[in-house]
């Protein structure tokens, strides 16, 4: 079977470089894998002496490596080694040379690109060393997971800022998941799968985490992977988690108050026009507005003053809130004006929460301390907008000139 094949086919189909030197260290034979790994030819490299000129252009290193590879060779008629090397086309290559010394004094030499190899680790060595950094400068935890094993394990401070000690995790990756908090599991799912999918760069999820004596806190866990088998697939990933527990609480203060108002807790302007928007191109109509006005507030703070109107702007919220449903949206977009948003309310259901909201002013009024004012009520314009086929922008702007209309005659009453 073996005589249907040449030592050349057999030599050409090799998964390495193959080089032949003879005694007088002449290139004799050289595989097309060479040439594909360093880009010279046969030709560019007819002598032993001359390889090493080309590849190592730097005459002190190549003096090193020339006595190195001669000592070796002679002392141990082999020589294997791992050396940078410069392609025919300026390109930097690691190559892992194995040498070994044959009869007649010929060598044979073989060829493996390890660059790929080296750049993993390297990368690796430098991704340590900028997480070190980072842990010395802030207060985040470092993890490293064995993707293939499935071992998880955290540094100390990574285990502290969850509320263990280091040797109470048992390092297994099922440990970590089961502190996550399970509405956030699935994302965690999803982040995961995206980047292992090839969808981002880098691995990045906030998420909730339980801690050792059962409190929720937010993380940001950022990481990469570090290590691949031949076929690509990940076998380890090493990243950092931070705790910004206090950042989402901070979020969470802007997020209300840049869609709230300060003083009632109620919707404010801004959250209002964005729900308007919404409801244009939802499918909840009819959709009816309620547009208020508090009256005589001017003279509620001049009289018992501005503290005594706050608390009259105060009360107010909470009676429109308690007459309308959870799905409802009441917003205040001045000192005195209301709004309210009804989907899905006709015509006639919104005159009739109108009514409920003046009947609370009025019983409110007959239990208000002695001390407020008895004169506690608001005047209130209506309007609906039957279908997506009429602008709720227009329908906001009738139920507030019906509301003026409204408010002239309580003022003249």
């Amino acid at each position: 079977m073996l005589e249907r094949f040449s030592l050349k086919n057999i030599l050409e189909n090799m998964t390495m470089g193959v080089i032949l030197v003879d005694s007088d260290r002449n290139l004799i034979y050289m595989n097309q894998l060479v040439t594909e790994i360093t880009g010279y030819e046969i030709e560019d490299v007819n002598t032993l002496e001359k390889g090493f000129q080309i590849i190592f252009p730097d005459p002190d290193k190549r003096k090193e490596i020339k006595n190195i590879f001669n000592v070796k060779l002679k002392d141990r008629g082999h020589y294997n080694a791992v050396f940078p090397i410069k392609t025919k086309y300026g390109k930097i290559k690691y190559l892992e040379f194995r040498i070994n010394l044959m009869e007649d004094d010929y060598l044979l030499i073989n060829l493996v690109n390890v660059s790929e190899r080296i750049a993993q680790a390297k990368e690796l060595k430098e991704t340590k060393e900028r997480l070190e950094m980072a842990v010395e400068a802030a207060d985040i935890g470092i993890w490293d997971w064995n993707i293939k094993t499935g071992k998880f394990q955290y540094n100390e401070h990574g285990a502290e800022m969850l509320g263990f000690e280091k040797n109470e995790l048992d390092g297994e990756f099922s440990t970590w998941k089961n502190l996550i908090y399970e509405e956030d599991k699935e994302l965690i799912e999803q982040k995961l799968a995206e980047y292992f999918n090839g969808e981002t760069d880098t691995f990045i999820s906030e998420h909730r985490i339980k801690t050792k004596s059962g409190d929720i806190i937010w993380i940001r866990n950022i990481g990469r992977i570090v290590e691949v088998d031949q076929d690509g697939s990940p076998l380890r990933a090493i990243g950092v988690h931070i705790n910004i527990d206090e950042y989402k609480k901070r979020e969470k203060e802007i997020e209300f108050l840049s869609f709230h108002d300060e003083l009632t807790g109620l919707y404010n302007r801004r959250y209002l026009e964005n729900e308007i928007e919404r409801l244009s191109e939802s499918r909840k109509y009819p959709v009816s507005i309620i547009v208020g006005d508090l009256d005589k507030l001017k003279k509620v703070n001049d009289t018992f003053g501005h503290k005594a109107g706050d608390e009259y702007i105060v009360n107010s919220a909470r009676i429109l809130e308690s007459v309308v449903r959870n799905e409802d949206i009441v917003a205040r977009t001045g000192g005195d004006e209301f709004v309210i948003l009804l989907p899905e309310t006709d015509r006639s259901t919104a005159i009739k929460v109108c009514e409920r909201i003046r009947r609370r002013f009025t019983d409110y009024n007959a239990h208000a301390p002695e001390n407020f004012s008895k004169e506690f009520s608001i005047s209130l314009g209506s309007c609906t907008a039957e279908s997506s086929e009429e602008d709720l922008g227009i329908c906001y702007n009738i139920a507030d000139q019906r509301m003026y209309v409204n408010k002239e005659k309580n003022d003249r009453g």
